[in-house]
């Protein structure tokens, strides 16, 4: 898939793409979350290419694969949304 049609399906430019794949920016977890489902993969298979040697704090936090797997299975966009906002206050306590 070429970067101009996988910004595309993210809503976002080929230039962020490409600032993504060379590491320029990071990408957030929502990112990831979109970049999956745009390569109809798992946001695991995404993770699974990282250094081993390289501190990941996704991988430092207990469950945070597991959210990502479950999140990943959530069709609806609105419950989504409903966990992202209920992680978000969560995160302020």
């Amino acid at each position: 898939m070429s970067q101009t049609a996988l910004g595309e399906k993210l809503g976002i430019t080929f230039q962020q793409v490409q600032k993504y794949e060379n590491g320029a920016n990071r990408v957030s977890a929502l990112m990831l979350l979109k970049l999956a489902e745009a390569l109809s993969v798992s946001p695991i298979d995404l993770l699974s290419d990282l250094d081993p040697e390289v501190e990941h704090p996704l991988a430092a936090t207990p469950g945070a694969s597991k959210l990502l797997a479950d999140f990943s299975r959530i069709k609806s966009k609105d419950l989504q949304q409903v966990v992202l906002n209920l992680t978000a206050s969560l995160a302020v306590l």
